[in-house]
């Protein structure tokens, strides 16, 4: 950019703001007409070749630029030094950072790419502060063409998906996504992803009413979009990753679960071939990664251990969370392998963070706010008044369930590598682990005397099925209550014990509600 600018006397790219001087680097191409008659042909095509939108004809190192001969013959040392696109990978970056002065904090960071950093106007780093309204749900997606930002945050009570241009000032909710979570882009920009209310939906940013793709989708573990129209989603903390149309044909499976080293496969990211995807395998610190699968066939390949997902940033890197770091991990798409340079991106970023990346090259991530990841209990009188509370880690995905008599409360918690049943009882103010097996255990359920709890649990097979475990009994004691081929998850117990109902996983009909004797029979009867 510098030699642009000494070349013509202009910048490359015009704006009267920053959002305005971002927009030109990614809609624009400079006015190659400003250059003086006189400049070398080298030194024309080499500028071109360094500025190129289309990253596949752009230069992405001085070696590129070394391959070609006719701007290596043209152009001198002085100009050849300038022309270098970063002495170090992280310079390759202007950084956009959001930060949310509430519940939660949105960091975004628009990777412009050397085009940005050369511009002598603008410092390698620029910082924006934005207020988002609050929310738990740390979602977040960037738009492939990096121009737009879409998160999940909660106004007036109800959380809903926001969409944010770079070149606005303005983020406006999306009508049609009530408590939308984990959204993900359209290949064109134009629409986005989401699941809500159990479902797999689309919606156009410009307008119209969501549709829906997909129903019975217990937890929302992320989707991808391509440009074939296929989309590859999580449902399920131990199932596989599903694949269907964009125009919402039937919903097939996509990965198989080797158990029991592997628990479930979440959070899909599409390669720049559209036929390789990322993915996040939970499980035994063996088997648990960074993974990349494909559309046609079941192979996988585990590029690396990780305690979280990645993302690709599409300028040859992988970005993950790592010690407390946002780090970009070197990788080659096409022979589907990594590099050996690592760099950090930021610091301070948590577990609790967000990654999201646009084929443009822009990256974005957000992370909580220091309480985030901690939630409370309250007990309160009839009038209102609060007699008593306590504070626990927010490694629960749902719950709480609290027994008849009111002294314990049990939820599901992911602890040590493992999502198990726990009571916290009043009198002791203390937990006591209640489930024991390898597989996670999930929504738990009081007997009506508070002798024993009811869960959805995974044991020999990668389905959810329905234990109860008697608190007095020995640890290791469970008993099956059913297994079908269908994930179950409790939802209430009658008060006189004859009956638990329960809703049952099934990809064409969605979540039933069925009833399960708990004497006799046991046979169960489907209620809707």
């Amino acid at each position: 950019m510098r030699l642009v600018r000494k070349l013509t006397g202009r910048r490359a790219f015009i704006g009267d703001t920053i959002s305005e001087i971002i927009a030109s680097v990614l809609r624009n191409e400079p006015d190659w007409h400003q250059l003086p008659a006189e400049t070398p042909e080298g030194i024309r095509r080499l500028l071109r070749r360094s500025l190129q939108n289309d990253q596949k004809l752009r230069f992405r190192d001085m070696h590129d630029a070394r391959l070609d001969d006719e701007a290596r013959r043209s152009t001198s040392d002085h100009d050849a030094a300038i022309a270098v696109r970063t002495e170090r990978p992280r310079r390759r970056a202007t950084w956009i950072a959001w930060t949310s002065a509430l519940a939660t904090m949105l960091v975004v960071a628009a990777v412009l790419g050397a085009r940005a950093l050369r511009q002598s106007p603008l410092p390698p780093q620029l910082f924006l502060e934005i207020n988002t309204p609050p929310g738990r749900d740390t979602s977040v997606a960037i738009s492939p063409d990096g121009l737009k930002v879409v998160f999940a945050a909660s106004a007036e009570g109800e959380s809903q998906l926001w969409l944010r241009s770079l070149d606005s000032p303005i983020a406006r909710p999306l009508p049609g996504t009530d408590r939308g979570s984990r959204p993900f882009w359209s290949p064109n920009s134009r629409s986005i992803g989401f699941l809500a209310d159990s479902r797999l939906k689309l919606v156009d940013i410009d307008g119209g009413s969501a549709r829906t793709l997909a129903s019975g989708i217990p937890v929302a573990l992320g989707g991808t979009w391509n440009d074939a129209g296929t989309i590859v989603f999580g449902n399920n903390p131990d199932g596989p990753l599903f694949r269907v149309s964009d125009t919402g044909r039937e919903v097939s499976t996509i990965t198989r679960v080797e158990t029991p080293q592997q628990r479930g496969h979440q959070s899909p990211h599409f390669l720049p071939d559209v036929r390789h995807f990322l993915f996040f395998v939970t499980g035994t610190p063996e088997a648990r990664g960074v993974y990349v699968g494909q559309l046609v066939g079941s192979d996988t390949k585990r590029l690396f251990d990780s305690d979280v997902p990645a993302v690709y940033d599409g300028r040859g890197h992988l970005l993950l969370i790592r010690g407390g770091k946002l780090l970009a991990q070197g990788f080659e798409p096409e022979r589907l392998e990594l590099r050996s340079d690592t760099y950090a991106i930021a610091d301070h970023v948590t577990e609790y963070t967000m990654l999201s990346a646009s084929a443009a090259g822009s990256i974005a991530y957000r992370t909580a706010s220091a309480d985030i990841g901690q939630r409370q209990f309250v007990w309160v009188d009839r009038s209102g008044r609060e007699t008593d509370k306590i504070v626990y880690a927010d490694t629960a995905a749902l719950g709480p369930a609290l027994s008849h008599d009111g002294r314990r409360i049990a939820i599901y918690s992911f602890r040590n590598g493992n999502m198990d049943i726990w009571s916290y009882e009043t009198s002791r103010r203390a937990w006591d682990r209640i489930t024991f097996g390898a597989g996670d255990d999930i929504f738990p359920l009081w007997s009506a005397d508070d002798s024993s709890l009811v869960s959805g649990s995974v044991r020999t097979t990668n389905i959810v099925d329905l234990y109860r475990r008697q608190l007095r009994a020995p640890e290791t004691s469970e008993e099956l209550l059913l297994a079908t081929s269908e994930a179950k998850f409790p939802t209430d117990w009658s008060a006189d014990g004859r009956f638990l109902l329960y809703e049952a996983l099934s990809q064409k009909r969605g979540l039933d509600l069925w009833a399960l004797p708990m004497d006799g029979s046991r046979r169960p009867s489907r209620w809707s």
